[in-house]
């Protein structure tokens, strides 16, 4: 993922959704990005914009069997969790490729309601230098 220190939050989130059209691919690329160094990129960029982002995490259900199913991709695509930058109760994601309140942003993107829970703080993504610490699970 190339960041544009230029681009705001919104742009950002834009620009990844036309380029992860290929099933959450790069165009043209093998590579499949990480939902959580997108929300990463974005909470970033929505700090230096003065806000107060956190990421949060979705999944489908704690059934072995249950997965999160993003309706953009037909079916193509299936995740156990997915991370996504949310701020001022708006998801920052661009598989759906716009701002969406919170109140619909798992319809939208699942066609079901499901809960956000909180991963990282607005602390923490401050605190948080590469994204690569930031990306550590445990």
């Amino acid at each position: 993922m190339i960041e544009n220190p230029n681009e705001n939050a919104t742009k950002f989130i834009e620009r990844m959704h036309t380029e992860l059209e290929n099933d959450y691919r790069y165009r043209g690329k093998k590579y499949v990005d990480l939902c959580a160094a997108i929300a990463y990129v974005a909470g970033k960029k929505l700090l230096r914009e003065g806000c107060f982002p956190t990421i949060e995490k979705i999944v489908a259900s704690y059934q072995e069997d249950k997965k999160l199913i993003p309706i953009r991709f037909g079916g193509r695509v299936r995740w156990d969790a997915h991370f996504v930058c949310v701020c001022n109760q708006h998801a920052f994601d661009p598989v759906i490729g716009r701002i969406e309140p919170c109140t619909t942003y798992t319809i939208k993107m699942f066609g079901e309601k499901l809960d956000l829970n909180p991963f990282r703080t607005t602390d923490e993504i401050v605190r948080y230098g590469d994204e690569r610490i930031f990306l550590d699970f445990s």
